[in-house]
């Protein structure tokens, strides 16, 4: 009952005296009134202050966090822009390597190239030849002349089968080379 009075009358004097007044004169009025309450302001005053103390020292602890991880910010930094320039580094080590491939598969492209103009014009022979002998009646072949001609035919058919198994290894080294060139990518 007594508390219930107090709260009233506290209450009661903060809306009487205005909240701009100064807490002390209504701790003062409170204490007159009840002079027990001083244990409890005391004790409010002694949590306040060590929330105080406890605010502080946290404050305190948390700009020293922040700083450190400020630190450690600043250094991951660095360490990235190391880290970087030493992988940069270790990956130049491969150039030479990969410029060769590079070299190799140019190379070997126009090398297929030639191949690929020559089979052209080994092709172009052949059908030309071919219908030569189709027309050795027309054109009053001799014997020995179809042949010359048959005999030219067997040399390009066998030119064309060397250089298909050229063109196809070509191929195939131009692919490896590639499939070498992908896999020294670090």
């Amino acid at each position: 009952m007594r508390i219930f009075v107090l709260m009233i009358f506290s209450l009661f004097s903060l809306f009487s005296y205005g909240c701009s007044q100064d807490m002390k004169e209504t701790e003062n009025e409170i204490i007159k009134f009840d002079p027990t309450f001083k244990e409890n302001l005391e004790k409010r005053n002694t949590l306040r202050k060590m929330i105080s103390e406890q605010e502080s020292l946290y404050s305190g602890k948390k700009s020293k966090i922040e700083e450190q991880i400020r630190l450690l910010r600043a250094k991951d930094g660095e360490l990235s822009r190391q880290n970087a320039l030493v992988i940069g580094n270790i990956r130049q080590q491969i150039e030479p390597e990969r410029r060769q491939l590079q070299r190799a598969i140019i190379e070997t492209k126009r090398d297929y190239d030639r191949v690929m103009a020559s089979l052209a014009q080994i092709n172009k022979d052949i059908r030309e030849i071919n219908k030569l002998v189709k027309k050795k009646d027309d054109l009053s072949l001799t014997q020995e002349e179809l042949s010359t001609w048959n005999d030219r035919l067997s040399t390009l058919m066998k030119r064309r089968t060397l250089k298909e198994s050229e063109r196809i290894d070509l191929q195939r080294k131009i692919s490896v080379t590639k499939m070498k060139l992908k896999v020294m990518k670090i």
